[in-house]
């Protein structure tokens, strides 16, 4: 489901915090208890004489706990764009390895960017990495750490592109490329 606490789509802009502000909480549970998705480009595609806007959320100085089955911190979707900066987060569940696709950042279904600074996640569940991104997708990571306790730190499926720096990653592998080019 596209379920999310933040949610920014056709063209939409959401900011949370400030880079010197307090810190945010965020707790959701149940299936696709999403922190934060950014869904599809805006209101102008397809005109040739006018830009064409970004669904984005922005998000600095917040704490994500996130329990279920398929929730991640961040998802981007059909173009959306996700930054976060000063980020923790938790999905999954604790204990149970039976909950699937819990990956704390996620690049889904075309050409959207996440970025994250001084971003850490911990990630419970089979079948859910760090991180993952598919097809002509974009994550950056710098100054991060990303662990999945029963997968792959970060994933690659059917293409998508990491560009990580000084940024730890801990998992049953560092990175796992499901196919595709990479």
């Amino acid at each position: 489901s596209m379920n999310a606490l933040l949610y920014a789509t056709n063209g939409g802009v959401v900011t949370v915090g400030s880079a010197d502000g307090k810190t945010s909480t965020f707790y959701a549970n149940g299936d696709g208890a999403n922190g934060i998705i950014a869904g599809g480009s805006g209101t102008k595609t397809g005109e040739s004489d006018a830009k064409s806007d970004t669904a984005s959320v922005y998000v600095y100085n917040a704490d994500f706990t996130l329990e279920g089955w398929n929730n991640h911190v961040a998802d981007v979707v059909y173009g959306g764009y996700a930054y976060l900066e000063d980020v923790r987060g938790t999905t999954g569940i604790e204990g149970s390895y039976s909950v699937g696709q819990a990956s704390a950042l996620a690049n889904d279904f075309g050409n959207g960017v996440v970025d994250v600074k001084n971003f850490t996640a911990t990630v419970y569940g089979n079948r859910s990495a760090g991180a993952y991104v598919i097809g002509g997708g974009v994550i950056t990571a710098e100054d991060s750490s990303l662990t999945s306790k029963s997968d792959a730190a970060a994933v690659i499926a059917s293409g998508g592109t990491y560009k990580i720096k000084n940024t730890i990653l801990e998992g049953v592998m560092g990175i796992r490329n499901r196919g595709g080019i990479n």
